[in-house]
């Protein structure tokens, strides 16, 4: 994922910025996150603390700044927010969110709680805000269904990131697959009308795209 002004800014901006987010990575397979300095992450970047303060405010600014763009990156490589809301579509969105969550569990403990609360506040927020973004398609100024919505976001995006780290730990017995599509089925039985309606507006417009009607 990249900050919303990021491609507008000197590629060396974006190096350096770069630089100290692949440092604090390589550190936090290393050591807990409450033992990693600024100085530590500068030094590794082969920066000085200048150059770090002048990219972000502390290192909690970078951990959010670092767990965006991969959320972000790892989501664009796997569905478009332009695509249509279809079961298959939401399945693949849980899927995405699962696999990433397994591959940062493996590189750097999410039990460790300092670094899991601003991991999880990270990626709810990015996930929300696609999910947001995908049902509120072809909306046209409901404000009633525009709150509805964000609602309905608000649930979806914690019941997949909840359901991954459960997965992740190994509480369910299902594959991710399975998972998935028990996901989208309670999505789609009433318990969040609107993804309903909505997913099934959307596969019936795939659909007449796809048969050339």
């Amino acid at each position: 994922m990249t900050d919303a002004h990021e491609t507008t800014v000197d590629p060396r901006v974006r190096r350096t910025r770069r630089l100290l987010q692949q440092a604090f990575r390589e550190l936090l397979a290393e050591k807990r996150f409450q033992a990693i300095s600024v100085q530590d992450i500068a030094e590794r970047a082969t920066v000085n603390r200048a150059t770090f303060y002048a990219h972000f405010d502390d290192k909690f600014a970078l951990v959010d700044s670092l767990i965006r763009d991969e959320f972000q990156e790892c989501l664009a490589k796997e569905i478009a927010i332009t695509s249509a809301l279809t079961p298959g579509n939401l399945c693949l969105l849980c899927l995405t969110v699962f696999n990433y969550l397994a591959y940062v569990d493996t590189h750097c403990s999410l039990t460790d709680t300092q670094f899991a609360s601003r991991f999880a506040m990270a990626v709810h927020q990015e996930l929300y805000v696609f999910i947001l973004a995908w049902l509120k398609q072809g909306l046209r100024g409901d404000a009633p269904q525009r709150t509805r919505l964000e609602a309905t976001a608000t649930a979806m995006s914690w019941s997949i990131y909840g359901a991954g780290i459960q997965w992740g730990r190994g509480v369910f017995s299902h594959t991710a697959e399975e998972l998935a599509t028990q996901l989208v089925e309670v999505f789609s039985d009433g318990v969040m009308p609107a993804t309903a309606a909505l997913m099934a507006t959307q596969q019936v417009q795939h659909d007449e795209w796809r048969n050339g009607s």
